[in-house]
Order: C-alpha cells, then sequence, then structure tokens
C-alpha cells in the first residue's frame, strides 16, 4: 500500500532545517518499522501560492502497517513540531496501484 501526505506551511516556516527533519525523522521511520518499505520526502520546487511545501511518500507492506507508523513515537514527535505551523494537510491512502495511463 501507499501513503502519501502532502504539507502546506504557514509562510517563512518552511526551510532547510525542517526539510531535513523530515528527510531524518522519515529515515528513522522507515528503519524502525519492518512494515515501512520504502520512504521519499521532497519539497516543491515552485513558488506557487497554492502548492504543498513537502510531500513524503510512503510505500507499505500492508495497510496494518499504516496504524502501526500513525502511532510511533517518530511520527507523533514530528506531527508535534510541524503541526502549529501547517496551513493545509492531504493525505492520501491507496492499496496498490491498478492502471497507468498509457498514450
Amino acid at each position: 500500500m501507499y501513503h502519501y501526505l502532502l504539507l502546506k506551511f504557514e509562510p517563512g516556516f518552511f526551510s532547510d532545517e525542517i526539510f531535513s527533519l523530515a528527510v531524518d525523522t522519515f529515515a528513522e521511520i522507515k528503519s524502525a518499522l519492518p512494515g515501512v518499505k520504502d520512504v521519499q520526502v521532497y519539497r516543491n520546487c515552485s513558488n506557487c501560492s497554492s502548492n504543498a511545501d513537502l510531500l513524503i511518500r510512503m510505500e507499505l507492506a500492508k495497510q496494518e502497517d499504516l496504524e502501526l507508523y500513525l502511532e510511533h513515537p517518530l511520527h507523533r514527535s514530528f506531527v508535534e513540531q510541524v503541526n502549529p505551523h501547517v496551513m493545509q494537510k492531504t493525505t492520501f491512502d491507496m492499496a496498490q496501484m491498478i492502471n497507468s495511463v498509457n498514450q
């Protein structure tokens, strides 16, 4: 399964330090939880005001691993640090990739 998280922060909050915090935290989560198969952390490369600042893409072995991740102390600590500065949060969970668009 795949879990996507997009975060839009209040102006002036997102920085290299916050990006590094996300990269380090999610690397630790991947090491701590065997059900986390892959984690990718991206920062947005354009300054469009409607875009999210941060994208986290996780591949999980099974749906139950999502709950383990959400309750893990590393995740909870990250949430406590950044949530006061989040203007918009979007999550998307997908059981598996069904189709891709062919042209």
